[in-house]
């Protein structure tokens, strides 16, 4: 039963942050190359959209609410996929500038 509830719960979150994870890894090499502060756009680009999309959800007063609160925490999951690997990247290239 404890398995089951994990299964329906917290392994799509998990999943979610590890795929967003990948797919913001290669653009945030790119985007470092520009600038290693780019590497933070990512991040900032779905936090900020998932606050907005949870705000508006939150002002919604119809059906709309549950699609807003949805995408909403989808960015949000992003935006910790994406927080990891920037931050990883972000001291990956400081620790070796460093040395």
């Amino acid at each position: 039963m404890i398995l089951l509830s994990f299964s329906e719960q917290v392994l799509p979150i998990i999943l979610l942050v590890v795929f967003s994870g990948l797919v913001s890894w290669p653009i945030s090499l790119i985007l470092r190359k520009f600038n290693p502060y780019f590497v933070f756009i990512v991040p900032g680009i779905l936090g900020t959209l998932g606050v907005v999309l949870w705000i508006l959800g939150l002002l919604s007063t119809d059906w709309g609410r549950l699609g807003f609160l949805l995408y909403g925490s989808i960015a949000l999951g992003g935006f910790v996929g994406s927080l990891i690997v920037s931050l990883w990247l972000w001291f990956k290239k400081r620790n070796i500038t460093n040395k």
